[in-house]
């Protein structure tokens, strides 16, 4: 099931950023500039996406989710960084406890590959990708973390899986943290770092690991209006077609 929904299009002068479910609406933060939505604003794969600098810029979603981390779990985003190969670690997003042994994070790595990480109780199991990003600017990438509670965890990317790693020596159940996400940057026990610079659309959070059609289906609902916007006619469902056909790399 859902647990929240940022869809990211919020394009208003206010500092709300609106959770679909209902549950968990967010308060842009951007210190050294217009800490309003309108003013982070841009053109996104569906409909809006918010715009973060990697200096100031992140949204608190108010809440850590700690019941979500203790199971399995799905992380869903589109990103689009501003530099794919950064000079250190960007977060799209994440969280951490005070003494840093619960935490949760999504980012990209200097190599332009994704780092999806969970750690309970100072137990620590990630997977990066293959080199998603280029360095210098990029296109948007659909990004989905997959944690399947005490035994893998795993990255898609654009709908293909990534490949999993082991996770039975952790206890996901064990995780204990009061720090809220933040989209954008990391929250250190309340302090923001590891600031990402780009653009961020559309992210989910599932109580569940969901499956491999699921996660196309996610990407596909991102690619069509995507597409339809640059592509006249049935071009966009012929491209879709093409890339999900049996004869594909899938």
């Amino acid at each position: 099931m859902k647990q929240a929904h940022w869809k990211l299009n919020d394009n208003l002068a206010t500092d709300v950023v609106i959770d679909e479910t209902g549950n968990n609406n967010g308060t842009l933060s951007d210190a050294g500039g217009t800490a309003t939505t309108a003013a982070h604003s841009v053109e996104g794969v569906v409909d809006r996406a918010l715009s973060f600098d990697s200096v100031d810029d992140y949204v608190d979603t108010g809440n850590a989710f700690q019941s979500i981390w203790r199971n399995s779990f799905s992380i869903s985003m589109w990103v689009r960084p501003d530099d794919g190969q950064p000079t250190s670690q960007e977060y799209f997003l994440g969280s951490n406890n005070a003494l840093n042994q619960d935490r949760i994070y999504v980012s990209v790595l200097d190599s332009g590959r994704i780092r999806a990480l969970i750690e309970s109780n100072n137990i620590v199991a990630f997977h990066d990708s293959s080199v998603v990003f280029t360095d210098g600017q990029q296109d948007w990438h659909h990004i989905v973390f997959v944690g399947v509670a005490d035994t893998t965890v795993g990255v898609f990317v654009d709908g293909v899986d990534e490949g999993t790693t082991d996770a039975s020596g952790l206890t996901f159940n064990d995780w204990t943290s009061g720090d809220e996400l933040f989209l954008g940057a990391n929250d250190s026990d309340g302090t923001a770092n590891n600031h990402y610079a780009g653009k961020i659309d559309n992210v989910m959070i599932f109580d569940k690991a969901l499956t491999t059609e699921q996660v196309r289906t996610l990407y596909r609902d991102g690619t069509v209006p995507f597409f339809r916007s640059r592509y006249s006619g049935n071009s966009a469902f012929r491209l879709l077609r093409r890339r999900f056909s049996p004869n594909s790399s899938f």
